[in-house]
């Protein structure tokens, strides 16, 4: 039995949470060049992107628009899983990449997702660790690269 509970706890710490909608600034390094990015959409609550109109809700809103992108998050897993059974630690990985970056971006992780449904979690981790998504939050998917490397 997954415990969602969990999976949802993580996803709020790790990202966060404002009111306020903002716009989110940040920079990573690529071949030694520092790459700056001003993302043109604004950002609420637990990280739920809202597009390009600012605009102000409440917290039952907010908290109804977190729920419903978790359960996409849950569904997009499982269309990843295709059926294939799988520990805790993998639903709580891929759950998580799929709010921070899209089902489309999650699935882009090819050799990850096989090496996963092989049972190769070690092989899954290295897969994750040598990715963008990676370089650019490290101190975040360490855990995952972490969860992996262990998984049975």
């Amino acid at each position: 039995m997954i415990d969602y509970e969990e999976i949802k706890t993580h996803i709020r710490d790790a990202e966060g949470y404002s009111k306020t909608p903002y716009k989110l600034s940040y920079s990573y390094n690529k071949d030694g060049t520092e790459i700056k990015v001003d993302e043109d959409f604004w950002t609420v609550g637990h990280g739920l992107n809202i597009g390009k109109e600012h605009k102000e809700f409440t917290e039952t809103e907010l908290e109804d628009m977190f729920q419903e992108a978790f359960e996409k998050c849950v569904k997009g897993c499982e269309e990843i899983l295709d059926g294939s059974e799988q520990p805790q630690a993998v639903h709580y990985i891929l759950i998580s990449m799929i709010y921070n970056m899209g089902l489309a971006g999650t699935k882009l992780f090819k050799n990850m997702i096989k090496c996963i449904k092989d049972g190769r979690y070690p092989d899954a981790s290295e897969e994750l660790k040598d990715s963008k998504y990676y370089r650019q939050l490290k101190s975040r998917v360490q855990h995952y690269v972490d969860m992996l490397a262990v998984c049975k």
